[in-house]
């Protein structure tokens, strides 16, 4: 076997790694939401799928429910951090720009120059 082919049947086997996971992770997600939902229909329970659940507690907060373990999750801090970051890509691009117009002037001004 040459290299060629070593290196596509890795390549294959690699894909194949990936997709053998996948299946799995997805067949016990399935298998864990089916089992809530038969377990919740048998006692009678209003709402089917429990094992996942988002509520809206205040504005900006909600809690995350798994497997009736509670989380928070503020949006503020979300926000807050997703602005920052806007905030500093466009600082960035404005100074890319500059230095890309500088540059631009700087070349034809050498370019006059003969």
């Amino acid at each position: 076997m040459n290299r060629l082919e070593l290196y596509r049947q890795r390549k294959r086997n690699k894909r194949l790694f990936y997709l053998v996971i996948f299946l799995s992770l997805l067949i016990v997600v399935v298998g864990f939401v089916t089992v809530d939902y038969a377990v919740n229909s048998m006692l009678g329970v209003e709402e089917k799928l429990s094992i996942i659940r988002i509520e809206k507690t205040g504005d900006p907060v909600y809690a995350l429910y798994f497997m009736n373990n509670r989380g928070i999750i503020d949006l503020r801090y979300i926000k807050k951090d997703f602005n920052k970051v806007v905030e500093q890509m466009s600082n960035s691009y404005e100074e890319v720009k500059n230095n890309i117009l500088e540059l631009k002037d700087y070349a034809q001004q050498v370019m006059n120059l003969d």
